[in-house]
């Protein structure tokens, strides 16, 4: 799981370092999309198996739906 969770949060860093500045088109579709498929089912699947660790591991996927909340506020200052 420690591979997992460091290779999306490479991509993710990736993306926030290269598509999110320059805001192409599409990038926070694919933010979002990455997003479900990584850190929400990962803290869902944990909550599913009530595992110890759940709450921790809720962390991740409430830092990146603030990120997605950001990236569209953002988005919809600069682009009404």
């Amino acid at each position: 799981m420690g591979g997992f969770i460091t290779a999306s949060g490479l991509l993710t860093t990736f993306l926030a370092a290269t598509a999110v500045s320059a805001r192409l088109r599409g990038t926070g579709i694919v933010l979002l999309l990455a997003g479900l498929s990584t850190v929400v089912t990962m803290s869902w699947t944990n909550f599913v198996i009530e595992s110890n660790f759940k709450w921790l591991l809720l962390a991740p996927a409430v830092l990146w739906f603030a990120g997605i909340v950001a990236y569209d506020l953002e988005r919809r200052v600069w682009h009404p």
